[in-house]
């Protein structure tokens, strides 16, 4: 058979081919060169431990994944120790350029430092200027402002006189207006003993009252002056201040001002109240005496035809047989004004008198609007 007109003629090209060696380099110079890359824009800031060991994660991790494929390395030792050193000089060169690139940003940190202190330096030198010349005006303007303030401490003074003399005219028209109400109760009480001497049908309530002024001054029993004293886990919470010096004194050293209601006073401050929040509330008194409990007194700061609203309205006088008061007995229930013209002093009757007690409990069920209630003074009588 007769050839064509060229010759067919095959050329072996298998020393064209790259080894698997080459292949495994190019990877590995492709894969550590994406990684310089990564770390170069986005991972500058880590410190030389984390990129040290960072590398070595990679580089062992890129050596068990070359290994585990038997058909890519060969299985000579000689040419795993030569890719071990490659590795370690390429691991060597980017350190050391890891290194430069840290120099680098510290000695432009450095610049940036010094720049910010020679910008603070200048701002507190134009600062002490400025402070220099607002001294110098005040000490030109200080002579002018001397006689302007002495016309204010005279005005001021004057005011305050004037502020004064309204203050004793009103102070002295609240006076006349107690005598007034202390009149005008003793009044009423006589005319009230008055009615009681000629209807004896009245009701044994009325009949307790009389017999009770008749026998004399009544025994304060939770006076604490006598050694009576509030049981504070069996009492409700004081309402806080919104004051933050009061929150830390209270919160260091507790204040008791559930002590103000059975401290026995003359004149009643408003501020000087036992105040929980809400209508409902309980206050546990340990009498200086165990008897029987005849009467309530309760006493609010000075009011006049119209009731404070943070007063009781309601409560429950209970006695307490043990001191956990787990059982108790009720005595009566009171109603606070019973009565708008007898004034913030006024005498609840107790109904059981056949009990004996040293430890009384108060259980507060209303009051006369007001989002907290205050308890300002309670009294526990005995005649006997």
């Amino acid at each position: 058979m007769a050839m064509g007109r060229y010759e067919e003629v095959r050329v072996p090209t298998t020393h064209l081919r790259p080894t698997k060696w080459e292949r495994f380099r190019w990877k590995w110079e492709k894969l550590t060169f994406y990684v310089w890359l990564i770390w170069s824009r986005y991972l500058w800031f880590l410190t030389l431990t984390n990129l040290v060991g960072t590398v070595v994660v990679l580089f062992v991790a890129g050596v068990l994944s070359q290994v585990m494929r038997s058909d890519i390395l060969p299985k000579s030792e000689l040419i795993h120790y030569e890719s071990a050193m490659d590795s370690m000089q390429i691991v060597e060169s980017r350190l050391k350029s890891f290194e430069k690139e840290r120099l680098k940003w510290e000695l432009l940190y450095n610049e940036k430092v010094k720049q910010m202190e020679q910008t603070m330096f200048k701002s507190l030198s134009e600062i002490r200027s400025e402070i220099h010349k607002l001294h110098v005006v005040v000490e030109q303007h200080k002579s002018e402002r001397e006689g302007v303030m002495q016309d204010a401490a005279d005005e001021l003074r004057s005011y305050m006189a004037s502020q004064l003399e309204k203050l004793e005219a009103e102070v002295s028209s609240r006076f006349t207006d107690v005598e007034s109400q202390i009149a005008t109760t003793n009044e009423q009480m006589l005319k009230f003993t008055n009615s009681c001497l000629t209807e004896p049908s009245k009701s044994s309530h009325l009949v307790s009252t009389t017999g009770a002024a008749a026998r004399g001054h009544p025994v304060n029993l939770a006076s604490r002056s006598h050694g009576a004293f509030v049981v504070p886990h069996l009492t409700s919470q004081a309402v806080t201040s919104g004051s933050l010096l009061y929150s830390f004194v209270d919160a260091v050293i507790g204040l008791q001002t559930y002590n103000f209601a059975i401290t026995e006073r003359t004149h009643i401050m408003p501020a000087e109240a036992f105040c929980f929040a809400g209508y409902r509330g309980n206050l546990t008194i340990r009498l200086w005496s165990n008897t029987t409990i005849e009467a309530v007194e309760y006493e609010h700061d000075y009011w006049r035809n119209h009731v404070p609203i943070s007063a009781p309205k309601e409560y429950e006088v209970i006695a307490c047989k043990d001191h956990e008061c787990e059982e108790s007995v009720v005595l009566g229930e009171c109603t606070y004004p019973s009565n708008l013209i007898e004034g913030p002093a006024q005498i609840c009757q107790m109904k059981n008198l056949s009990v004996s007690t040293d430890q009384v409990k108060l259980v507060f069920k209303r009051n006369h609007g007001q989002e907290y209630t205050c308890i300002y003074q309670l009294r526990v009588l005995n005649w006997t």
